[in-house]
């Protein structure tokens, strides 16, 4: 099941439901013949004895929950589809999903795909999209691990790779295949003994990853005095005194 109950009692539009209306969502969205885009292939007469509502409670919980856009409804070659959108929408993104949407899309009769792709439900909805990271980012995310990268040497090195594969849009490593995600990337090629942060001597307790990030460029303090960061670089000195004293 895809749709949380825990999540469905917690959208508003569910919660104006009347008692009846709500039942038969629940009903829809759980039923175990619900595919991942959300299709359930029922009839009046088999939702009758599986709720317990009659014919006109049915088609009155119907009209409500479309009212909402909470469902659709599609008749196809005298069957009739519910469709709940939510189900489908409450998939992760991600390869799987995408192959499986595809796979399941396929087993659909061609008006029922064209209706589904009409209000938004196809496989490329479930691409997941790879978002290039800031210089802060990276920084922030490799000393989190207790690594110094060089976020500018890490985000040119990828795009640099992309650039030259004439993808500018993407980031690709030394071997052309596209990156996914950054930090598992950076995990397993950068994340190497020497870059490992090693705290200056007389280093506060509790302060052993503290750091500055001055255009995506991690400094950490060459030494503490008195409690306080010191680089032997006389700027970057000062602006670590500037965020240390705040």
């Amino acid at each position: 099941m895809a749709v949380k109950l825990s999540r469905i009692w917690g959208d508003t539009n569910f919660m104006t439901l009347t008692m009846e209306s709500k039942m038969f969502y629940i009903y829809l969205v759980t039923n175990p013949n619900i595919n991942s885009v959300g299709v359930v292939l029922l009839n009046i007469e088999l939702i009758k004895v599986h709720t317990g509502l009659s014919k006109p409670q049915v088609r009155k919980c119907t009209k409500e929950l479309m009212s909402k856009d909470m469902i659709h409804v599609k008749a196809v070659n005298n069957s009739v589809y519910f469709i709940a959108p939510e189900h489908f929408h409450s998939m992760p993104k991600g390869d799987a999903s995408k192959l499986r949407v595809e796979r399941e899309m396929k087993l659909l009769e061609k008006p029922l795909r064209e209706f589904l792709h009409s209000i938004g439900i196809s496989a490329s909805g479930k691409v997941k999209r790879f978002v290039k990271p800031s210089l802060n980012e990276v920084s922030e995310y490799a000393m989190s691990m207790g690594y110094k990268i060089d976020a500018k040497t890490f985000c040119d090195y990828y795009q640099g790779c992309a650039d030259d594969a004439n993808k500018p849009h993407l980031w690709l490593d030394s071997k052309g295949r596209e990156v996914k995600n950054w930090k598992r990337k950076m995990e397993v090629v950068w994340f190497k003994p020497e870059r490992k942060i090693k705290s200056a001597k007389g280093t506060p307790k509790g302060y052993e990853g503290w750091h500055i990030v001055i255009d995506g460029v991690t400094h950490t303090p060459d030494s503490w005095v008195n409690g306080k960061p010191r680089s032997n670089n006389f700027l970057i000195n000062k602006e670590m005194n500037k965020v240390f004293n705040g």
